[in-house]
This record gives C-alpha cells, structure tokens and sequence, in this order.
C-alpha cells in the first residue's frame, strides 16, 4: 500500500526555506572573508625583505683606501625570517668585504645591518663587486652592487735629491724618552735664519684632557711635531693617548690630547717650531671640515697669494672619534690640506688649519718618502727629507687604511734635523702603506 506523504503547508515551507538562505548568507559572511583577508602568513609565509641602505654605492677613493660600508635591511613581511639567511658575495671584486655573512631570525619589522671595511684596489680604474640576501637558495634582494672609482696618486717626488727623499727611515731615532723640559733644535747657528724648537713633556692624567699651547720663545710659529715617547712603541688599542688638536694661534702652537686609560697617566712630547731672525710673519688660516656619517672627506686651508704655506694641523674635537687620513701640504693650492674620516653614526665638523708666511722672495716646496709598507700588526715609519740650504718648518703625512678596526690613528711627527719622520701602528688584518713629507722654506 502506498501511503502518500502530506505535503508541506505553504508557509512551513517558506519559513525553511528562508532559514536556509539565512544560514548561507551567515557562512558567506563568517567564513569566505576568512579565506579573501587572510594574511599572507595564514596561507603561506614567505620571507621578505627591503633594502634601507648600501646599495649601489660608489666610493672615490685613492689606492688602497679602506672606507667602511653599511648595508642595512628591514624584514618587511608577515612572518619572521627562517633560519640560514645570508649575506653573499655573488660576483665582482670583493675589495676584501665578506665572503658570507649570516644574519640573525628577524621578526617582521626588526633591522639589521651588515657593515665591512672594503679595500680598494691598488690600481687605478672602476671597480664593481656585488653581494645578496639570500634564504638557501632564494633571494631575499637584488643584487647590490658597490663600486670603486680608482685615482692615481699624485705625489709629486724631488728630482733633485731622490735618493735622500726615498731612503729607507725605519730605525728608531735616538732616545725614546724626551730629555728636559725645553729643548732647542736650532739648524742654523747665530743670526743667521733657522729653525729653533720649543717642547715640553705633557702629562695627561687618567680618563682627562689636556689642551696647552706652546709659546715661541723666538722667533715666530712655523709648525710642530709630537709623539708619544711610551706608548707608540707598545701600541694599546684601547689605553694609548691621542692628539685631537695641533694647530697654529698667534705666537704660539696649540695642542690637545685625550687619555682613554683610566687606570694610568699617558705622556706626549709637543713642540712648537720657530723661525727665527727672518723677516716677516706668519699667521693662521682656518677653514671647517663637514663629515658626514660614515663618510671621508677632503678640506684645505689656503694661504692667500702674498703669502706661502709653511705649515698646518687640525682640530678634531676631543672624543669625535674622527679618523686622520691625510694632513699635509699641497704646493699647488698653496693650502694645508686635511683628510678625515667620520666612523661614527652621526655627522659633525673639524677644523682644518693653514700657517702661511708673509715675505716677499720667500718660496716652498715640498719633499716626500713616497709610500712605504705598513705590514699588519707592526710599526711602519717614512722619512722625508728638504733640499740643503733650505728650512724644513712643518711635516705631514698620508695613510691608507689605518686602526680602522680600532678607530683611532697612532702617529707621531719628530722633527730631525732637515728630516720629518712619520711613525705610525697598523693594527689591520690587512697590509697597508705610509708616507711622509716635509715643507722646506726658502728664503731670498
């Protein structure tokens, strides 16, 4: 028998059918925006990466220049990195910069930075190394590439005396520790004109400062020399004193030094260097050096045209951190000329100082050692010497590379005779060179 099944009232019907369609719209409305919005960590999570800084750099640089390079990146994606991200080198030249770089698991948000000192190459030309962020075999960037822009060096040598101005300087001149307070170099004897040098032994106690200034007891300024008599001969990265201040003010020279050592007194010998029984004067010429944040920069100081640069020296405020490079004479600006690099993450200013001298016939030129090796680890010193029959009244010199692992230079001028000898501490993994010159006055 077949027994029919009673239809469904026409409004029972309505009513269900309107509750499935309820229940549709509330899955619709619950649950597919769940899959149309889900986050790209919900689905599936892949590392992210954007590049703050570094990329495509380019650095004018002298050869063998060491400048340090930041590269920063910021994980901004929706997940935390994986393990194993790298930082690689992928093609180009290295300039010395990492081979690989492992980097920590940032969440998404957080920074890194991988910073190097790259070394250009010793010969001049362009250059471009690349290196990239890598998760295994994925690339979390593009290439970046950073380039070198190589110049030749232009140290002009003597023709006249090239055996002299290239000797080999390297032995240690004379006793380490400096004799008396005051001491006199004179080159040349009674009334006629000479060099006379006025110095004392300056005590920096612990942790302190000391800013002095040495005062011709003859004669007027000309330029100075300093060394450390102890400490250059042991070099402590941390616990050896510095020079942040050498420069000519009036009928005096001025210094300042800086002991990082709180523990033990630190000692520098400064003199001031004068000529004497010649005509004319000298006076002071200074300009501003900007540096930027982990960058080098160049100034000189000039002499204006009725006068010639007989010496110079800097101010690089006591604890900047700033990093000499290159403090010296240039004949063809007739300027002092200082350059400096700024390891720190923030800008600031020094001083570049020209003493300039003013008489009519008077004349300068310039000598140099041309470039001597500084191996890693060790003391290194140039010499160079003035022509005879002229004055040698100031020295500078020029480095590559130095105590950038440690920031802070070790070098010492010492005025013998007609000889300026530059001593300086190369504490790199990597070998570096050195020169020095001297600016020799003639007179009419």
């Amino acid at each position: 028998m077949i027994h029919a099944i009673p239809s469904q009232p026409a409004w029972r019907r309505c009513t269900m059918k309107r509750s499935f369609q309820f229940l549709a719209i509330l899955v619709i409305a619950l649950v597919i925006p769940q899959f149309a919005y889900a986050t790209p960590a919900a689905q599936r999570c892949e590392p992210s990466t954007a590049v703050l800084s570094g990329n495509n750099a380019i650095y004018e640089t002298e050869p063998g220049e060491v400048v340090r390079h930041t590269w920063s990146f910021e994980n901004n994606g929706y997940c935390d990195w994986p393990r194993g991200v790298q930082f690689v080198f992928v093609g180009g030249e290295r300039f010395s910069g990492p081979h690989t770089y492992d980097l920590d698991q940032l969440a998404p948000g957080q920074t890194a930075s991988v910073v190097a000192d790259l070394q250009a190459p010793s010969s001049a030309g362009e250059y471009v190394g690349e290196w990239q962020l890598r998760s295994k075999d994925i690339a979390l960037s593009e290439k970046l590439p950073v380039s070198f822009a190589v110049v030749a060096l232009q140290i002009a040598l003597p023709a006249s005396d090239p055996v002299r101005n290239n000797g080999d300087f390297t032995q240690e001149p004379g006793p380490r520790e400096p004799a008396g307070d005051v001491v006199i170099e004179p080159l040349f004897m009674g009334e006629v004109p000479h060099i006379a040098s006025f110095g004392d032994l300056i005590e920096i106690p612990p942790g302190e400062t000391v800013d002095g200034e040495i005062v011709c007891e003859q004669g007027f300024p000309v330029g100075a020399h300093w060394h450390s008599p102890t400490h250059l001969w042991e070099p402590d990265t941390d616990q050896a004193p510095r020079i942040y201040r050498s420069q000519g003010g009036g009928d005096s020279w001025r210094f300042g030094f800086r002991n990082p050592s709180n523990e033990v007194s630190a000692y520098y010998f400064a003199s001031v260097r004068c000529l004497v029984n010649a005509p004319g004067s000298t006076f002071n010429v200074t300009i501003p050096l900007n540096l930027f944040a982990r960058q080098s920069a160049t100034a000189n100081a000039i002499c204006p045209g009725d006068s010639v640069i007989v010496g110079g020296g800097f101010d690089l405020q006591a604890g900047s951190g700033v990093e000499l490079r290159t403090s010296d004479s240039d004949m063809a600006s007739n300027s002092w000329e200082l350059k400096a690099y700024n390891p720190a993450a923030a800008a600031t200013a020094v001083t570049v100082a020209a003493t300039c001298y003013s008489d009519e016939g008077a004349s300068v030129s310039r000598s140099t050692s041309g470039w001597k090796e500084a191996d890693s680890g060790e003391i290194a010193a140039a010499g160079a010497t003035c022509p005879e029959g002229t004055l040698t009244t100031n020295g500078g010199f020029g480095h590559i590379g130095f105590i950038y692992y440690y920031s802070k230079p070790y070098i010492t001028h010492l005025g013998n005779g007609t000889t300026w000898l530059v001593r300086v501490w190369n504490p790199s993994i990597i070998d570096h060179h050195v020169y020095a010159s001297a600016t020799c006055l003639s007179l009419p």
